[in-house]
């Protein structure tokens, strides 16, 4: 509201904001209370209200302009400059939000009520009110009719008056169309005589869309079909775009106090009222927030009680002194004991500088206490050394000297001046006149122990003879340290010198003791100076030390029970990165048959791109591999240029980097890289933390893959016991029937042989020969020669089949251990295949089975040793025939590949090779078993062993003989088809141990 209007208002009028400050005031007001404007805005309205009714106004304040409570009107007393006392009656009214930001406060004056306004100026404050005040009719369906609009419409709206009286509908079809159903049902409550207030957007006659807050009050006359209306319009775009600034900042506000480590608080300085405490107060102080909300001084409660009359009597002192406080002050937690907690506060002021806000950040600070008490304990203990140290100097006539090496400028204190036989003050101090007082014997001794001392920085002791001044010699005992003197940045030697001509002189025993006290002397120097770096470096240590303990306990629980590598491995790089707060860690895994390194896992920041699966060849960063596989960490800065090398990620700036192995007892594992800012290092703490968690980590995969390993083990022993027991059963089948067989068949033999004269049963024939024979001689049937013949080829047969069951076993033996040479021979392949194929044509005749070949007459003649092929090739034709069923098809096709080498031969012969397939119908092996089917004793579990019978060894020799070959098998099983190719070489190089006929 402008102030012209506001000087108008015959009433003491207040805008107050949330905190009670007043930001705008009627003239009346400032007349009532004897004031001028100016100091009225800025102030509290607490400053201008009696004493005794302070408490309750601050109650019925902030209770009044509230959703539930629209208007709220009590009685007070107010106080004027001049100590007039007003008794009035306060009406407060706020902004349709459960949290208004602004309150209107009217106070109606009790006593001496001021004259009300003459009709002249009412119609000047109408005329001149920013609002738009229009009169119309409301008729009772909807329509209405326009009867006075106030100069201020065109404030709001843009419009005139004239133009809304002329153009009724102008208005309307200004008015946002989703807001138009809202302002249609609250016509029904105008109709009803209900004074409605509501906010709507308006299309401000510039184009721009505008918040207006309307206030209807209706008036309805009995007999009469409308309503007047009385509508006041006021455009409230700032307050609506404050009101979304206010709540986005307080939103801003809560995020960053909620996530502060410390305790933020606000509260009104006159009233003491808690207006905001962060959450992080309930944990810091073991109090609930909500009783701090409604008291203040219930954080007394945690404060020991002989500190309480401390603490307020400072806090009384300092909380209106106008500038930023700090009060440290015990608490007793309930959980955790005694705490110090430090708090700082300082004032807000308001535009007229007046204190309406304190706000203060609470820290717990026990930890900076007890660092504090070991610190001023650990001065109090070197105080008293150094003054024992100077009274131990002085009861032993000890003289101090230091060594500056870069300068050679020696300092002597006086008694050492008197020990070299120098006046107080007179020594030069040069290296030179320094080695002049030593005798001349020695001086080489001193020279090289001052050298040593000061290269490598040790201690420095020597006994040697100097020259006084006076020509005498003594033996003096001379003690040092080297040290950094930062205020000069140069290396220093410092010590102590003592005459111990007397302790030279006397015996053996009071030497040793004297030297006994030497010993005690440097001890005391070490002791002091390792004092001193521990009272630096531990006060920084501890709390780095305490939490990167914590978290390798946390990581090495997390991987320890683990056999997953990529949980142990993802788990670690994780934590470290969040701990270490570096750009990037990952971790690779070694193979060091390859040499290469593969990153498996990672955990990096979004500026840095992922290299999962990235391999890098250790070859092209030996230096850094070498001292990993040695089990050394390297910590190394690498620089970023246009054209970086290939490292383990893409890089686009400078980094410092860290990588460790991942070793045991047994080897190097893999490594893990951490990558920081090429302005950071990692300190020895962060390093040795890394080398624990690497070497946790190195122990759990161990873990893991022998857990694996070992299960692997134990499937394979598995499969190995059940071959095992299957070679064994089969080979006792094997062996058994062919033995019965020709038992039976050599006991009718011996039958026939004999059947020209009557014999008995044999004794030790079998039950079936002794039916056969008994059944026989009833019959009456006499031995012919093809009974005779049957019986000697089946008992040729089955010592065929042993022979060859035992001719396998052996040929094992021998191809395994390459005892037999090769006896090449040279042959065409077409006859000799047909040779070989010969035995089994009978047998695809007598299974039904077609047998189809196909083979050139040109062929080049092949070199090779044809014993051990006949073997391959009767083997497959074998396995052929005897997994075909009748009908199916047996094919052998033959082929040749000029100036092709075997395949997967790296010596192969490049003159050609020969490709020999071998296929039949009516089987189909399946992928996972053609992956073995070459291995010694494996049958094909779905097979009846029995049927075909068999020991596994068939196609394990066919591979071992085609290796001796320089040849190769490859076998392919699908659409019902088996078909098994074998390359041969056209001509076998000859080599050590072959023959060739």
């Amino acid at each position: 509201m402008s102030a012209a209007p506001l000087e108008l208002i015959p009433a003491i009028y207040f805008v107050l904001d949330e905190a009670g400050i007043i930001q705008a005031a009627s003239q009346f007001a400032a007349e009532s209370l004897c004031l001028p404007l100016s100091t009225l805005l800025g102030s509290s309205i607490l400053d201008w209200v009696h004493p005794d009714h302070r408490t309750s106004f601050c109650d019925r304040l902030l209770h009044g302009g509230t959703t539930d409570h629209p208007v709220h009107r009590w009685e007070t007393r107010l106080l004027g400059a001049n100590g007039t006392d007003l008794r009035v009656r306060a009406v407060v009214r706020g902004a349709d939000q459960p949290r208004p930001v602004r309150l209107h406060l009217v106070f109606e004056a009790l006593s001496n009520p001021a004259p009300p306004p003459t009709e002249p100026q009412l119609q000047e404050l109408l005329r001149r009110a920013i609002a738009s005040i229009a009169v119309f009719r409301l008729y009772d369906n909807g329509q209405w009719h326009y009867e006075f609009f106030s100069d201020g419409c065109e404030i709001v709206f843009g419009f005139t008056a004239t133009e809304f009286m002329h153009e009724p509908m102008l208005w309307w079809s200004r008015v946002l169309p989703a807001d138009q159903s809202k302002l249609l049902a609250c016509d029904q409550k105008i109709l009803q005589g209900e004074p409605v207030t509501y906010e709507y957007r308006f299309r401000h006659k510039d184009g721009r869309i505008r918040w207006i807050s309307s206030s209807v009050t209706p008036i309805r006359f009995p007999g009469q079909p409308f309503c007047w209306v009385t509508a006041v319009d006021t455009d409230i775009t700032a307050h609506k775009r404050a009101q979304r600034a206010l709540q986005e900042s307080e939103s801003q506000f809560r995020q960053l106090t909620e996530n502060l480590a410390d305790v933020f608080w606000m509260m009104n300085p006159r009233t003491h009222r808690v207006l905001y405490i962060s959450p992080n107060y309930e944990e810091m102080t073991g109090l609930t927030c909500e009783v701090f909300y409604r008291n203040a001084r219930s954080f007394l409660q945690v404060v020991p009680p002989e500190d309480q009359p401390r603490l307020i009597a400072e806090w009384e002192a300092k909380v209106y002194s106008g500038r930023g406080e700090v009060i440290e002050l015990r608490i007793l937690h309930p959980q955790w004991g005694v705490r110090w907690l430090r708090t700082r506060f300082f004032p807000i002021r308001n535009a007229a500088g007046r204190i309406y806000r304190l706000t203060g950040i609470a820290e717990d600070v026990t930890r900076q206490k007890q660092a504090e008490l070991h610190r001023d304990r650990a001065e109090s203990a070197l105080y008293q050394r150094e003054l024992n140290l100077l009274l131990a100097l002085e009861a032993a006539q000890m003289g101090t000297w230091e060594y500056t090496p870069a300068t050679g400028k020696h300092q002597w204190s006086t008694r050492t001046e008197m020990i070299f036989g120098f006046a107080p003050g007179t020594f030069p101090g040069t290296s030179d006149r320094f080695y002049e007082c030593v005798l001349p014997a020695d001086r080489e001794q001193v020279a090289q122990a001052m050298y040593e001392s000061t290269t490598h920085q040790t201690p420095y002791y020597q006994e040697y003879r100097i020259i006084r001044l006076d020509g005498a010699m003594r033996w003096v005992s001379v003690w040092g340290a080297v040290y950094w003197n930062t205020e000069e940045q140069s290396w220093k030697m410092s010590g102590v010198v003592k005459d111990i001509t007397e302790r030279k002189l006397v015996e053996e025993s009071l030497r040793t003791q004297a030297m006994q006290e030497q010993a005690i002397n440097l001890m005391v120097q070490q002791l002091n100076a390792q004092l001193e770096q521990q009272i630096h470096e531990r006060t920084a240590q501890l709390q780095q030390a305490l939490e990167f303990g914590a978290l390798v306990k946390r990581i090495t629980n997390a991987i320890r029970d683990s056999l997953e590598e990529g949980r142990i491995l993802q788990t670690a790089v994780r934590e470290l990165a969040i701990a270490l707060n570096v750009h990037s860690c990952d971790t690779g895994v070694y193979d060091l048959e390859q040499r290469t390194s593969t990153i498996h896992y990672e955990y990096i920041c979004s500026s840095v791109d992922s290299a999962v699966g990235f391999k890098t060849q250790m070859e092209s960063h030996a230096e850094i591999y070498e001292q990993l596989l040695r089990g050394q960490f390297v910590h190394f800065c690498w620089q970023w240029s246009n054209q970086p090398p290939v490292m383990t990620r893409s890089l686009r700036q400078s980094y410092t980097v860290l990588a460790l192995p991942l070793i045991d007892d047994q080897g190097v594992m893999g490594d893990m890289w951490l990558y920081k800012p090429k302005e950071q290092v990692f300190s020895e703490t962060e390093i040795r933390l890394v080398e624990q968690v690497a070497n946790q980590c190195a122990i759990a995969l161990r873990q893991a893959r022998l857990f694996h390993a070992a299960q692997s083990q134990v499937r394979e022993l598995e499969r190995l016991n059940q071959l095992k027991d299957d070679f064994l059963n089969t080979v006792s089948h094997e062996l058994r029937t062919p033995m019965y067989t020709i038992k039976l068949a050599t006991e009718m033999l011996e039958f026939h042989l004999r059947s020209v004269s009557p014999l008995t049963v044999l004794p030790n024939a079998s039950p079936d020969a002794s039916s056969a024979i008994a059944a026989t001689q009833t019959a009456g049937l006499k031995a012919t020669p093809d009974s005779l013949q049957r019986y000697l080829q089946i008992i040729k047969d089955e010592c065929l089949k042993e022979t060859r069951l035992v001719d396998d076993v052996l040929d094992l033996s021998r191809l395994d251990a390459a005892a037999d040479p090769l006896v090449l021979s040279t042959l065409p392949l077409q006859p000799w295949l047909l040779h070989v194929a010969e035995p089994f044509l009978d047998r695809f005749h007598a299974q039904q089975q077609t047998f189809q070949f196909s083979c050139p007459s040109d062929l080049p003649l092949l070199t090779s040793d044809f014993h051990d092929l006949e073997r391959v090739f009767g083997e497959l034709l074998q396995n052929a025939c005897k997994y075909t069923p009748a009908h199916g098809t047996i094919s052998m096709t033959v082929q040749y590949l000029p100036g092709q080498a075997v395949a997967g031969l790296e010596n192969g012969s490049s003159r050609g090779c020969f490709q020999i397939l071998t296929s039949n119908t009516g089987v189909e092996i399946s992928a996972e078993e053609r992956s073995r089917i070459f291995d010694k004793f494996y049958r094909i579990p779905n097979q009846d062993p029995w049927k075909y019978g068999g020991t596994g060894l068939g196609l394990a020799l066919v591979k071992r003989r085609l290796n001796r070959l320089k040849g190769s098998i490859e076998v392919v099983s699908e659409s019902g088809r088996t078909t098994f190719t074998v390359q041969l070489p056209e001509s076998i190089e000859m080599h050590y141990g072959a023959t060739h006929s």
